[in-house]
């Protein structure tokens, strides 16, 4: 995802952007071409405000000037677009996550980003807030933005998903409409091998400890690991 982004050069392979091949050097080449990215990681300024911290190094100037204004205003479109409820004046550091994830996606909506790419968005949200993440994601389809969600969750990748691409050991290993697979495929696809006896809980007793006398507990037959 860091070489879509032009964080890394690609050391093989090519890059298409709506059938065109891109050559992405630096992140300049990735937002010109419409890639944009939310981090895992929030790459936020505490400090700063809203519609400061989506224009951070892309300032609206006049006669060198920022224009904080006309940023606070850019911010307001970008938020209705999202169709969401957010203060462009609100210092970052006094909101919660759920609305630090949502100036991260309007700072890269802000730049006309056609792809947006999500890493594990929902790593530190509330369910409520996912819930509220998933309806977004589906309006940004809507309005023909391509989302690449990336996720290890597998009521997500079923929820919103429409394709699946699974990676394994640096490699693609298929890339195929949802609809086509089951939750047991996918997992299959992501271990390497089929899983037997299915993914339903069982009653495991633990062996070779004194402790094996205590009571049992539910263990997923697929998460020994």
């Amino acid at each position: 995802m860091k070489i879509l982004q032009g964080v890394y050069g690609k050391d093989a392979g090519e890059i298409e952007v709506d059938g065109r091949t891109v050559e992405l050097t630096n992140t300049h080449d990735a937002r010109a071409v419409g890639i944009g990215m939310v981090f895992q990681e929030f790459s936020l300024v505490p400090t700063l405000t809203v519609a400061q911290n989506i224009f951070l190094g892309v300032e609206p100037l006049a006669s060198g000037l920022i224009r904080d204004k006309q940023a606070v205003a850019l911010a307001r479109d970008v938020f209705a677009q999202m169709d969401v409820d957010v203060d462009p004046t609100a210092t970052v550091g006094r909101l919660g996550t759920a609305y630090w994830q949502l100036t991260e996606i309007a700072k890269a909506l802000a730049q006309d980003a056609r792809v947006l790419i999500m890493d594990e968005p929902t790593a530190s949200l509330a369910k409520h807030e996912a819930d509220n993440l998933f309806e977004l994601v589906g309006r940004l389809k809507a309005q023909g933005i391509s989302v690449v969600y990336i996720s290890h969750r597998m009521d997500e990748v079923f929820r919103i998903a429409d394709r699946i691409t699974i990676l394994r050991d640096g490699r693609r290993l298929l890339t195929e409409r949802l609809s086509n697979l089951t939750p047991a495929q996918v997992v299959e696809g992501i271990v390497g091998q089929e899983i037997e006896g299915g993914m339903e809980y069982k009653q495991r007793t633990a062996q070779g400890s004194p402790r094996a006398a205590g009571p049992t507990s539910p263990r997923c037959s697929t998460c020994a690991a």
